[in-house]
C-alpha cells in the first residue's frame, strides 16, 4: 500500500518529537520527574528518576520506530497508550494537554500503518443465522 506524504510527515514529525523528549528527559531527569504525579509515585516500586529513565528509553525506541517505519502501526499503538498513561499519571494541565494531540496523531499512524489482515479482522460482519424473523 502506497502512503500519502501527510503520513510520511506525521510519522517523521511524532519520530522527532519523541526522539527530542528521549534526549530531554536524559539531560534533565529531575525536572522530568517532577511531572509524575505523587500519588503513582506512592504506587510505584520504582523511583521517580528511575520511571523517567525508563520513559526516556521507551520514548527513544518510539522515535527510532516512527523514524525508519518499523512496525508503525504498533509504534503508534504503543504511543497512544503512552499518551494515554501520560494524562493519567500526570494529569491535564496547561502543559499536558499537548500530549493530548500527540495521542490523536498516535491513533492516526496506528490506523494508516494497520496491516490489511487487521482491517479485515475489524470488518468481519456476524453472518446471519436466519434465526430472526420479522
Amino acid at each position: 500500500m502506497i502512503k500519502r506524504s501527510g503520513y510520511h510527515i506525521l510519522r517523521v514529525s511524532m519520530a522527532i518529537t519523541f526522539l527530542w523528549i528521549a534526549v530531554l528527559i536524559f539531560r534533565e531527569p529531575m525536572l522530568w520527574s517532577g511531572f509524575i504525579d505523587p500519588w503513582f509515585l506512592r504506587i510505584s516500586p520504582l523511583d521517580g528518576i528511575t520511571l523517567i529513565y525508563i520513559v526516556g528509553v521507551f520514548d527513544a525506541l518510539l522515535g527510532l520506530m516512527f523514524l525508519i517505519d518499523l512496525k508503525t502501526h504498533w509504534a503508534g499503538f504503543l504511543a497512544a497508550l503512552h499518551m494515554f498513561s501520560v494524562l493519567t499519571v500526570s494529569g491535564i494541565d496547561n502543559i499536558t494537554v499537548r500530549d493530548i494531540a500527540i495521542f490523536g496523531a498516535s491513533l492516526s499512524l496506528l490506523s494508516e500503518a494497520m496491516p490489511q489482515r487487521w482491517r479485515d479482522a475489524f470488518k468481519k460482519k456476524a453472518k446471519p443465522t436466519g434465526d430472526m424473523q420479522l
